[in-house]
């Protein structure tokens, strides 16, 4: 009976085994001699269904494809512990089972999953080793708020713990070694990682897969064969103190944005055994890690300048024990002083003295010299201030810094005054020499020609640099690829030329008198990313010019004199999710394009909202907002075969233009501008533009049923679709909009409005109706009641319709029926009232 113990003795028990009493069963003797098979391997060896179950001391095997050692189903509070859970296809499995203990059970060589929770919430897994089995060796599906502690997971084929949809749980102290991947999370959010180690894995050590809003910290991530720490769309994760150490150690796939890979600077002892708390330590099994290679120069255990993983992902405060102190293979710090106080008082003798690896501290002060960094070097302001530290060109023909040499980084410098560029790497114009995978962060650069200058240049990273008053801010040109631009403050232009697979991101781009463009891309720049970019009170915000196979995501673009975007000769560009507002001329301007696809984006006042012109030709606009600008959109001068679907043009004093295009596709827009449309003069050019697909099932920008032409309103409600007749609800108007005399919409949208019902009831206080209702029972979504006494509303209460029970018969010839409407309420309770009884349809109905 319930609350029974059950004494089992060492043995072989061929039997499955079916717990659906409250039971305690253990065994005397331990599970290695005390062995449960299943008799049948068609069904699991422990079949639990009860409540407050103990399961202890048991070897369990034999279940046979899809079942398992031991099997939980819909029941909480069950203790299972010290079991050796082996050769079957599961080894255990918790189904809908929550508040469970698995603790000091041994799953191994299963034919699949070594511990299974499958919509399983609350449980606590500790002391438990997941190794050899076939797939993966803990996996949590669908189950939310559990505790993995000291579980040792190794030598599975797959995970060694993966979390799919899971969240808010906790796995803390757990070892992940030698599996196919460490620790994997998938869509799963919330979850903290804590004191963990996921070493020597095949593939990564833990991976972030469409997973946000989880915590990583005090992980020890080592060894593992293809990358540490894998994110693939992942954003606002919290990742710092921990010890990462492979061949590579992060990998980002996709946007991923808004983590944070360290925390506040505090005292406190972090990882790498240094006295402060800040982001990761990144080292290298060969000792070329950032951490390994970067210093401390005050002593505090944070590298001198931050580590950038990519535009969007940057530790702030990497951890490092190297201090200026210290004599490693990374080479001495070499110290600059103007006043002679230090080791040598100009940068250059510096660099001449220099080997390659050194570090050399620039102190405080005015250093008027044109610097040829030739080795790699980390050239560096002691105070971190550039205010303090200023290097001015001593022959303003010359570059302030020039860069032929590999893997250097300046940082924390004022760069100024040359008539040539603040910061050029690699070489210009065909001359000989190339400069790769250099960091240029921290500085202030002003008053050059340009303030940086990249040639055949590749791997860079610029972040967090304050350029202003130089010619062009940053040029990239002459094949100058895989660079990382990335929150730098921007008043001159960032050019690219013949540049490709960049990203730049989270800049701030403003104009001066002599900037073209916020950005330009030109003359085959290809494959760069743009994104989160703020551009603000340029001529024009960004401006592609011959270039192709470029992302533009999520830029805001304000205040352009001219254009907000203009794309020139550009094809097969993507635009998504940018703001562009505000632009004297043009929003978006497409000149000579083709194949490029505009979505989600946001245009609003601007002179003309998207302006296509002169053979601009298959470019897709769908699901645009086009707001408040003169025309919306405007087709001219050949802009044939586009696809315009989905978008919203309201409150614009024109809502679409065509002139001299055909073959346009618009269907399934959104219109409300006082003139939705007009024509140019050459009325056979516009007479073969399309204004409706053919009549589709699918839900159309009205949430119609539909899909079909466009939807036609003005502000004042007299649109053909705010007025036009659908006699069989289908969401089409009954006859076409004939925009013209060449130009007509054959199935113009409208809304689905629902019919008003009355009935009426004499009698006041609580009561009931009989009502006549003109739809099947299954289209009715809600209702609502009102009473009228001589025509004043008097007060009632809002009735919630339920489909059960209300409609008793429904005719299917008429589609008519009656029932009884719920009881109400009606003060006063005078006279004879007039009960008005709202139907509201179902939007799918």
């Amino acid at each position: 009976t319930d609350g029974d113990t059950i004494l089992v003795y060492p043995g072989t028990y061929n039997e499955n085994v079916d717990v659906y009493k409250q039971l305690n069963i253990t065994s005397t003797g331990g599970a290695s001699v005390t062995n449960v098979v299943a008799a049948s391997e068609g069904d699991h060896v422990f079949d639990i269904t009860a409540d407050g179950v103990s399961i202890n001391g048991f070897s369990v095997s034999g279940a046979g494809y899809y079942k398992a050692g031991i099997y939980l189903q819909s029941c909480s509070n069950n203790i299972l512990k010290n079991n050796n859970v082996e050769n079957n296809y599961y080894g255990i499995y918790l189904h809908y089972s929550s508040k469970n203990t698995l603790t000091s059970n041994t799953a191994a060589n299963n034919d699949d999953k070594g511990i299974w929770l499958h919509h399983s919430d609350n449980n606590v897994l500790t002391d438990n080793i997941a190794v050899n089995n076939n797939d993966i060796g803990i996996f949590l599906s669908s189950s939310d708020n559990n505790m993995l502690a000291n579980n040792n997971v190794e030598n599975n084929a797959m995970e060694s713990i993966r979390l799919f949809s899971s969240s808010n749980n906790k796995l803390i102290n757990n070892t992940a070694e030698d599996n196919n991947c460490g620790i994997s999370l998938s869509s799963s959010d919330n979850n903290v990682l804590t004191d963990n180690t996921a070493a020597s894995s095949n593939g990564y050590g833990v991976e972030l897969y469409h997973s946000s809003n989880n915590t990583l910290t005090d992980n020890n991530v080592e060894n593992n064969v293809r990358t540490g720490i894998y994110l693939s769309s992942s954003s606002n994760n919290k990742i710092y103190n921990n010890f990462f150490n492979n061949p590579d150690n992060a990998e980002l796939d996709g946007i991923n944005t808004g983590n944070i890979w360290n925390s506040t600077k505090a005292a406190g002892t972090n990882i790498a055994g240094g006295s402060n708390l800040g982001g990761n330590y990144w080292a290298k099994p060969d000792g070329t890690g950032f951490s390994q290679t970067h210093i401390a120069s005050d002593g505090d255990g944070i590298c001198d300048v931050s580590y950038v993983l990519d535009g969007d992902n940057t530790d702030y405060l990497p951890l490092t024990n190297i201090t200026t102190s210290d004599d490693q293979s990374t080479g001495n710090v070499i110290t600059v002083d103007d006043s002679g106080s230090a080791n040598y008082t100009s940068i250059q003798a510096a660099i001449n003295a220099a080997s390659p690896g050194n570090t050399i501290l620039v102190y405080p002060g005015t250093y008027t010299e044109n610097v040829d960094v030739n080795k790699e070097l980390i050239i560096r302001s002691y105070s971190g201030n550039p205010d303090n530290t200023i290097v001015k060109a001593a022959s303003s023909n010359d570059h302030v810094f020039y860069l032929n040499a590999d893997n250097v980084t300046i940082s924390g410098l004022t760069i100024k005054d040359a008539d040539a560029d603040g910061i050029r790497a690699g070489e210009f114009r065909g001359s000989s020499g190339t400069s790769n995978n250099n960091t240029l962060i921290n500085n202030i650069i002003t008053g050059n020609d340009f303030g940086i200058s990249l040639s055949y240049s590749s791997g860079n990273v610029l972040d967090n640099n304050s350029i202003s008053g130089n010619n062009i801010s940053i040029y990239m040109g002459l094949y100058s690829g895989n660079n990382i631009l990335n929150n730098n403050r921007v008043s001159d232009g960032i050019y690219l030329e013949m540049s490709r697979n960049n990203i730049l991101s989270n800049n701030r781009v403003t104009a001066d008198d002599y900037s073209y463009a916020g950005i330009l891309l030109e003359f085959d720049s290809t494959n760069n990313t743009l994104r989160n970019n703020t551009i603000l009170d340029n001529n024009h915000g960004i401006v592609l010019e011959n270039a192709a196979y470029n992302k533009l995501d999520n830029n805001t673009i304000l205040n352009s004199s001219v254009h907000g975007i203009m794309l020139d000769g550009a094809y097969k560009n993507k635009f998504n999710n940018n703001t562009i507002a505000n632009s004297s001329s043009f929003g978006i301007t497409i000149y000579q394009s083709v194949y490029n696809m505009l979505e989600n984006n946001t245009v609003l006042s601007n002179g003309i909202g998207i302006y296509l012109n002169l053979d601009s030709n298959n470019n897709t606009l769908t699901n645009n907002i086009v707001s408040d600008n003169g025309d919306g959109i405007s087709l001219n001068f050949h802009s044939d075969n586009n696809e315009l679907t989905g978008n919203t043009i309201s409150n614009n004093n024109r809502g679409i233009y065509v002139a001299d295009s055909v073959n346009n596709m618009i269907f399934n827009n959104f219109f409300n501008n006082s003139i939705n449309k007009e024509f140019g003069t050459d009325y056979d050019m516009e007479s073969d533009n399309i204004w409706n697909t053919t009549q589709t099932a699918r839900t159309n920008i009205m949430g119609g049923p539909y899909l079909g032409g466009n939807y036609w309103a003005t502000p004042k409600g007299t649109g053909f679709s705010q007025t036009c007749t659908d006699s069989d609800g289908d969401g089409i108007c009954d006859s076409a909009y004939v925009l013209d005399g060449n130009n007509t919409d054959y199935l113009p949208l409208t809304e689905i409005t629902a019919p008003e019902k009355k009935i009426s009831s004499s009698g006041g206080g609580d009561g009931f109706g009989e009502a006549t209702i003109r739809e099947p029972e299954n289209a009715i979504d809600n209702a609502t009641m009102s009473a009228q006494d001589d025509s004043k509303l008097l007060s009632v209460e809002s009735i919630e319709y339920s489909e059960e029970g209300e409609v008793e018969t429904i005719d299917e010839a008429t589609e008519e029926g009656s029932g009884t409407i719920p009881g109400f309420s009606v003060l006063p309770a005078i006279g004879v009232l007039l009960i008005v009884y709202i139907i509201h349809r179902k939007k799918d109905q």
